[in-house]
């Protein structure tokens, strides 16, 4: 059916940086599972209603994987390696990080597809905006090639966008893309670019078109500009999925709301259907943010669960830190979208290094019940990211791999075996 655009301005900001059928399993249309053949098929991923199909026989599929950064810059500084992109040159983008050996650990551990943190950098000079790349065509082509050797699906999602138009990537950058067309003709320019050239290939899953956006005024300037990117990508694709991610800041620098004070409603603006068939509409789920993203905090976020511990939830009350208040916020975040009979995807979730190598702090309790809620709903998602699963030192060609917690590789090894 055809989708109707919704969604109307809203002021608030969330805060932050911002289950049990495997991964690259299959189910008939009666509801049925099937343990898939070896080969995943060789077909584009498609919108069903609120699920993803593939094939002749449309046989429902989840994507069910692990996010991998392209998004960073190296130096030759030992003491600064690397840092997220922003708007500037500096340094290199970091395409060296991951090897084929992490597609092959990615795979043994049960994953099926890869989302892909691109920085426009990876194609463009901001000096020579519009010629592309060839650097940047190899890297994407060798990524696909690692796919199609350990059928694993990729998600190509712009993390860094020309003139900064999200919460990552606009850290001092001015958020241009918003108010000035130029950036925004780049951006469409450079979706146009990739989509024609992946038009044909199936290993792709699908295009992200921005993460975390972070609109200036309302979210009507991102649902503005993300049908306007999907227009540009349909004139010469037609295959691809598209990923359209939910607002995550109203960025007011005079008044930045914290996720405190979020209500349903506020939810509910923040949220739109763009005019497209094969779109899937993404939240990233950190939640409750002081423990999972106490890291990047540097605030000790204590531990899960924890009774004594109160969250506020998003309808305005209260409820104790344990799997009844993921499970309450998980609701009313998708509500939404199984209304409107879309498919959801939680591009990121996970939680602090901190919390996973700690068994007191209960990161892997928390990682389990993720995976738990999200099978009950259906739910596609993409676990941020492989460097909380194995070490892997950025920008290096021999890149040592050691595993972070083994408890967490076996949690996700069990998960995806126990459903095959």
């Amino acid at each position: 059916m055809k989708t109707t655009t919704l969604g109307h301005a809203a002021k608030c900001v969330l805060t932050g940086l911002l289950l049990l059928l495997p991964s690259c399993a299959t189910e008939t249309g009666t509801g049925g599972t099937t343990t898939p053949e070896p080969e995943i098929e060789k077909s584009f991923i498609r919108r069903s209603g609120t699920q993803l199909v593939v094939g002749e026989t449309d046989q429902i599929i989840y994507l069910r994987g692990v996010n991998l950064s392209y998004d960073r810059v190296s130096s030759d500084d030992p003491s600064e390696p690397w840092r997220l992109a922003d708007y500037t040159d500096w340094g290199t983008p970091a395409t060296g990080w991951y090897q084929e050996k992490h597609f092959e650990s990615i795979k043994e551990i049960g994953f099926n597809v890869v989302r892909l943190n691109l920085t426009y950098r990876i194609f463009e000079d901001n000096a020579a905006p519009g010629n592309w790349k060839e650097s940047g065509w190899e890297l994407i082509d060798r990524l696909v090639g690692w796919g199609k050797k350990y059928n694993l699906y990729l998600i190509l999602d712009m993390h860094v966008a020309p003139g900064g138009a999200g919460i990552v990537s606009c850290m001092g950058c001015g958020w241009r893309t918003w108010d000035e067309s130029v950036y925004q003709g780049r951006f469409k320019a450079l979706w146009r670019a990739i989509a024609e050239r992946y038009a044909t290939e199936p290993q792709i899953a699908a295009y992200d078109l921005l993460n975390e956006p972070a609109p200036t005024e309302s979210t009507s300037q991102w649902q503005n500009l993300a049908q306007a990117l999907i227009y540009e990508i349909r004139k010469v694709d037609k295959n691809h999925l598209i990923i359209v991610e939910m607002p995550v800041w109203i960025f007011d620098k005079n008044n930045q709301s914290p996720l405190e004070n979020y209500d349903t409603n506020v939810l509910g603006s923040f949220q739109f259907l763009v005019d497209d068939e094969d779109v899937v509409y993404d939240f990233h789920y950190y939640l409750p943010t002081a423990f999972t993203l106490q890291d990047e905090t540097g605030v000790d976020g204590g531990k899960y669960p924890d009774e004594a511990k109160s969250e506020s939830t998003i309808g305005g009350a209260t409820m104790p830190r344990d799997k009844n208040y993921l499970d309450n916020e998980m609701k009313t975040i998708t509500n939404f979208w199984a209304t409107q009979g879309v498919p959801a995807n939680f591009g990121e979730w996970g939680t602090a290094i901190s919390a996973i190598v700690d068994s007191e702090r209960g990161g892997i309790a928390y990682i389990q019940d993720m995976l738990g809620l999200m099978d009950e709903r259906k739910m596609n998602w993409q676990f941020y990211y492989l460097n909380r699963i194995y070490r892997i030192d950025c920008c290096y060609d021999d890149n040592p791999t050691t595993p972070v917690s083994q408890p967490l590789i076996d949690l996700f090894k069990s998960y995806f075996a126990s459903s095959r």
